[in-house]
């Protein structure tokens, strides 16, 4: 498998997820700025010009978050990273769609270059108020969904990492801030912060 990404974009997600499942896979980074990979036009490889992109083995490519992340927990289940039926099942995908659509999609105007400064700080108050409905969520657990990693603990670690870099006040979610080291201490989480940092 080949996963595109970017240093530091939500394609981090996944990459934290191979690692954790160790599973076999080259990772290609996207300069995002002009579209290309190794010299190559990254729109031929995904017309959505964006990561997350991962490129199967059959040469299939599959697009969206969360979409690979349940494509690789199933490659995988006994990792227990998402639960195979039931009720718990779509707990997590509630969850993880939570994640990429009230906090993930949030950030997208705090990027941009061409937004005021006093309508960043509008979608920072925003914010704040969806991580404050995850830090309840953590209360008394030690993962998002209970005592067990799980994939949206992998989203959750990134989001946070771009509240950090983007002044997004949730300092005094000690929850969430309780979670974040948890999750950045893990192996797998470590590896992969050296390579996106190039630092291995």
């Amino acid at each position: 498998m080949h996963l595109y990404y970017s240093p530091g974009a939500c394609s981090m997600v996944p990459h934290i997820i191979l690692e954790e499942l160790g599973l076999k896979y080259e990772a290609i980074p996207v300069n995002l700025k002009d579209h290309t990979y190794l010299g190559g036009d990254f729109y031929k490889v995904n017309p959505k010009g964006y990561v997350p992109t991962l490129e199967l083995d059959t040469k299939q490519v599959l697009t969206e978050n969360i979409v690979i992340l349940q494509y690789l927990a199933e490659m995988k289940p006994e990792a227990k990273l998402l639960p195979s039926s039931g009720i718990e099942r779509f707990r997590h995908l509630e969850m993880l769609t939570f994640i990429t659509t009230e906090i993930h999609k949030s950030f997208g105007p705090i990027f941009n270059d061409k937004v005021s400064d006093a309508d960043k700080d509008i979608y920072r108050e925003h914010l704040k108020k969806r991580f404050a409905i995850v830090d309840k969520q953590l209360e008394g657990k030690s993962f998002l969904m209970g005592s067990n990693y799980s994939l949206p603990d992998a989203y959750l670690f990134v989001m946070t990492r771009w509240a950090k870099a983007k002044k997004v006040d949730i300092g005094g979610y000690l929850n969430i801030s309780k979670h974040f080291e948890a999750v950045q201490a893990r192996p797998a989480t470590q590896r992969v912060i050296a390579l996106e940092s190039g630092k291995k």
